[in-house]
């Protein structure tokens, strides 16, 4: 079985890279694809640096699971 993961970027959910994304990830799955889906859009995190460059922000978990996931 293969296996696909989407990575969306886009912060419009009612774009056309979502529109491709969805297609995309219906055509996966007819074919017997295993489709996993990383929306960026949904992830919870800081973006700003909490400690500067000063000391070492740990990463929160939604981008340590998408991390895994691109592993």
């Amino acid at each position: 079985m293969k296996k696909i993961l989407i990575i969306n970027g886009h912060p419009n959910v009612d774009s056309f890279n979502f529109a491709l994304a969805k297609k995309y990830k219906e055509g996966a799955k007819e074919a017997g694809a295993e489709i996993r889906e990383i929306v960026i859009k949904n992830l919870e995190f800081s973006l700003s640096l909490k400690y500067g460059y000063q000391m070492r922000t740990e990463l929160e978990p939604c981008p340590v699971e998408a991390q895994q996931q691109i592993l």
